[in-house]
């Protein structure tokens, strides 16, 4: 069975993915593509676990006037460009995680009359999914309440998919603590990172400031924030680890006792 995944821009589309991915790899016979945007996250991602990549040349439809106008015609050609790759690698099955790079790949696809899903990890599907939601043959959605957004016949409640790692170091996590071990704090806000979680937690370490000796520090900030948060924390004298961005989370995971992030 040939399997197309499409989606991606940021981890929440992207991660998903990579977890059909897995599980479609433990049954034989099943050959996987992701298809992308050359602006996302896939770029450096996809390869990294194993997995064949085609880039398409798309962004979001963000901004007004002339951005716009470029985003919706780079959308336009990107359809065209799908259909060549699909037409080249004849998947029996097309499934979109979200985000602006699924749109071209899937609309490719029922114009070419394959198959077509879609999976929604949010209660509030974005403006791809939406719209994807009306001409695809199945949508898979991980909340009951996101039925609502989409035609009843195709929709089924399936859950998120999580990858192995995850599962793993969960399952590890009952194993007991480590004597001695600093409390370890994990803060990060999504793929991108996101600026209201970096400063909250900034702002919240003066009234940590008689325990926060005992504590371990991990940050995720994004590309954006990088820069700003690791010259707050030298300006406050706390020693952190402070990274763009954290390629194996379940690692991070088996490390820290408490995350604090952003819903979604």
């Amino acid at each position: 069975m040939r399997i197309v995944l499409t989606g991606g821009g940021t981890g929440g589309h992207l991660f998903p993915a990579i977890a059909l991915a897995e599980e479609f790899k433990a049954r034989k016979g099943c050959e996987i593509l992701f298809i992308g945007s050359a602006a996302g996250i896939e770029k450096g991602i996809v390869p990294k676990h194993g997995y064949a990549l085609e880039l398409l040349d798309i962004q979001g439809l963000k901004g007004k006037g002339l951005n716009k106008i470029s985003a919706a015609l780079k959308a336009a050609k990107a359809v065209f460009a799908a259909k060549k790759i699909l037409k080249s690698f004849r998947p029996d099955v097309v499934i979109g995680t979200g985000g602006y790079s699924s749109g071209p790949v899937v609309l490719a696809a029922r114009l070419l009359r394959i198959k077509t899903a879609i999976l929604e990890q949010n209660s509030v599907p974005g403006l791809t999914n939406r719209i994807l939601g009306r001409v695809v043959n199945k949508v898979f959605v991980a909340f009951d309440k996101s039925k609502k957004f989409f035609p009843g016949g195709r929709v089924i409640l399936a859950g998120n998919p999580v990858r192995k790692e995850l599962l793993e170091t969960a399952a590890s996590s009952q194993q007991p603590a480590v004597k001695d071990k600093k409390f370890t704090i994990l803060i990060f806000g999504g793929s991108q990172g996101a600026k209201a979680v970096n400063t909250a937690f900034l702002d919240a370490l003066e009234y940590l400031a008689d325990i926060r000796d005992g504590m371990k520090i991990i940050h995720q900030t994004g590309d954006a924030d990088y820069q700003t948060v690791k010259e707050m924390y030298e300006r406050k004298g706390i020693k952190a680890e402070i990274f763009r961005f954290i390629d194996d989370m379940a690692e991070a995971y088996s490390h820290v006792d408490l995350v604090i992030c952003r819903a979604g």
